[in-house]
């Protein structure tokens, strides 16, 4: 999986959790097209660097117990490559896209 892949992947997880929408871990699996153990590895590792996730019984689905704001950036000289803010992504003229 290329870096950027993973830059998206992440954003589509993180949004996911953030509207509530992953449901259990077998159905959360299935939308991201991986295991079940691998989504509890995913989970693990975003609480091991801080994201604050639990998995609510009664809604059945994951959840951040506080708001949660990330930010990347790649910048090669004076460029901005790629800059994902808060889920949103831009991309530079140099990719020939436009807030997709």
């Amino acid at each position: 999986m290329k870096w950027i892949d993973n830059v998206e992947f992440m954003d589509r997880v993180i949004g996911l959790i953030k509207r509530r929408s992953t449901g259990d871990s077998v159905s959360f699996a299935k939308k991201l097209d991986m295991s079940e153990r691998n989504v509890h590895r995913l989970i693990s590792d975003m609480r091991s660097v801080g994201f604050p996730i639990y998995y609510c019984t009664q809604n059945r689905t994951y959840c951040f117990s506080d708001d949660v704001k990330y930010e990347f950036t790649l910048k090669i000289g004076d460029e901005d490559l790629i800059r994902i803010k808060g889920g949103s992504r831009y991309y530079s003229e140099l990719f020939g896209f436009d807030n997709i």
